[in-house]
Parts: structure tokens; C-alpha cells; sequence
């Protein structure tokens, strides 16, 4: 009987090892295992740090670029407004300049033209002033450069060859003098104006 106890301890004893031996590794394992996750934890935390660094800095450089831009964006409005104060006088005289010489380019070509091209087709002197507000107004007489030189043309047609077609019509008859209008039906005028009727037209072309 006393053996049988014996054997009872023994083997509960060895159970109790055994169990005790179990738990040991299983709580090792535990350990280890947590270790890993702390690890892991640790790891991800320096990321998302890390990350957060990089977009920090993204964002200030950010800042500083639309502040850059700001500034320059400013000195240049104070630049503009400098060069206006200091050159603006002279930029209106420039532009009074300019002007001035287009108004006399357009009396040159347009008027000294349109002058020559009445002489040209025989109107007559004392009819001259009339025949050339008929046309300056019933027509739109523009400035084109041919062949690098600016010439006075109407709807594409030089005002020479214009006038000289416009000489021929039943209005431009009546003013051109009886030696230079020799055309069918043609009616000279003999500087008085007796029996001139003047027909103000405008031109669609």
C-alpha cells in the first residue's frame, strides 16, 4: 500500500512538472511574442512620425513658396507703380507723339492722296473742295502698307483707281470739268455751279 502512495506522489509530482513545464513555454512564448508586437508597435510609430515629419515640411515649404510668390507678386505691383511715377510723363508724351505723326500720316496720304487723284481725273478747281468732303464722307478711306509703302485705299482699291471709277459715275460727272470728261452723255460745269446737283452717297463696299 505504501508503494501504490509512492507511485500516486511520484507521478503527481511529475504531472505538476510537467504542467509547471507547459506554462513556463507558454509564457515564454507569450513574452517573446509581445516583445514582436511592441516591436512591430515601435516600428510603425517611427513611420507615422516619420511620415508626419515629411508632410510638415511639405506644408512649410508650401507656405513658403506661396509667401515667395506673395512678395514677389507685391514688388512687382510696386515696380510697375514706380516705373509709372517716374516714366509716366514720358509715356504720355510718346504716346501725344505717336498721335501727332499718325494724324499727319493720315493727312499726308489720305489728304495730299485724295487731292492728287481729284487733280488727277480733271475735277474742277472751284468743285474741288466739295468733291473731296463728298467722298471723305460717303466713303471709309484707310491706310495700308504695299510693298512697304503706306498707301491710301478704299475696301481693298487704291484711292487713285477709286476716284478715277468714281470720276466716271453719274455723281463724280458733275464735277469734273467739261475738257476732262468726254464720256457719253457727260455734263461739263463752268465754275458756277449753274445747274449742279450733288448727291450724297455712301459706299456699301
Amino acid at each position: 500500500m505504501s508503494d501504490d502512495n509512492d507511485n500516486l506522489e511520484n507521478d503527481e509530482n511529475e504531472l505538476d512538472a510537467k504542467i509547471a513545464a507547459a506554462v513556463d513555454a507558454a509564457v515564454e512564448g507569450l513574452k517573446n511574442k509581445n516583445g514582436e508586437l511592441i516591436a512591430d508597435k515601435k516600428g510603425l510609430k517611427d513611420e507615422l512620425n516619420s511620415l508626419k515629419a515629411k508632410l510638415a515640411e511639405a506644408d512649410n515649404a508650401a507656405s513658403e513658396k506661396d509667401e515667395a510668390a506673395a512678395r514677389a507678386n507685391q514688388d512687382m505691383e510696386k515696380l510697375e507703380a514706380t516705373l509709372n511715377e517716374r516714366h509716366g510723363k514720358e509715356l504720355s508724351e510718346l504716346k501725344a507723339s505717336i498721335e501727332a505723326k499718325d494724324a499727319q500720316l493720315q493727312s499726308l496720304v489720305i489728304g495730299n492722296g485724295l487731292k492728287d487723284a481729284l487733280v488727277a481725273v480733271n475735277v474742277s478747281k472751284p468743285l474741288m473742295p466739295a468733291a473731296e468732303a463728298l467722298l471723305r464722307s460717303s466713303t471709309e478711306i484707310t491706310i495700308e502698307d504695299v510693298d512697304g509703302k503706306p498707301t491710301a485705299m478704299v475696301s481693298g482699291t487704291a484711292l487713285a483707281e477709286f476716284v478715277q471709277t468714281w470720276s466716271q459715275s453719274d455723281e463724280g460727272k458733275h464735277f469734273v470739268s467739261a475738257g476732262g470728261n468726254t464720256g457719253a452723255g457727260a455734263k461739263g460745269v463752268d465754275g458756277s455751279g449753274r445747274g449742279l446737283k450733288v448727291t450724297k452717297t455712301t459706299r456699301s463696299d
